[in-house]
């Protein structure tokens, strides 16, 4: 890891804290899945590299990581999702407060598309710490505001991490009340995920 520099990747100049041979470790993988019938794309694959830069950021609160996750590809998806609103994933207010931010909105921030923080933690939990039984009813941790002004828009929902699909089937559940034109999946990492495979 090296102070923050500049580099130019084609056509933009990407400004980072890692350097040449880290940025070299992101591996993109671009994979897609289905969920509950809705289309998802992953970036990366969750390798150890991954695991620990995403633990630096999220984990030691180092901040300054935030863009580098989606930097190289922001014009892409900016492109991709043209109109659609992010909704990321909860994080808990208590975690966010220790943080000082929010890691998926800062991380997906990045993108410059409309961000609503519509859901919410019930209960403080670390979805690492849950047992898969436990996991399937994180449907009881989650909820979703009232009176969004997003009936009929095209909705985009976002996370850090896709293991099991809970969170996110419990999240397209949730926004489904609001009839959105359309709901897409971007989450930067998957650890889950084969080939052809369907949540």
């Amino acid at each position: 890891m090296e102070q923050i520099k500049s580099k130019t990747i084609g056509n933009f100049l990407l400004k980072t804290p890692l350097c040449n041979k880290c940025l070299n470790e992101f591996e993109p993988k671009f994979r897609k899945f289905e969920i509950m019938g809705i289309k998802g794309e992953a970036i990366y694959e969750y390798n150890e590299f991954i695991k620990s830069t995403l633990y630096r950021y999220k984990g030691l609160y180092d901040v300054v990581l935030a863009p580098i996750f989606i930097e190289r590809y922001r014009y892409y998806f900016k492109l991709k999702y043209k109109g659609y609103i992010v909704l990321p994933a909860p994080s808990s207010f208590e975690s966010d407060k220790e943080r000082g931010f929010n890691h998926v909105v800062k991380m997906f921030n990045l993108l410059k598309m409309p961000v609503l923080q519509a859901f919410y933690k019930k209960t403080k939990y670390k979805q690492s710490d849950l047992t898969l039984e436990e996991r399937e009813k994180v449907k009881e941790k989650i909820g979703i505001k009232t009176n969004l002004k997003i009936y009929g828009k095209k909705i985009l929902l976002v996370d850090d991490l896709l293991t099991t699909g809970s969170t996110m089937k419990t999240l397209i559940k949730l926004i489904e009340i609001y009839k959105p034109k359309s709901i897409k999946v971007l989450v930067m990492a998957y650890t889950t995920i084969k080939k052809d495979y369907k949540i």
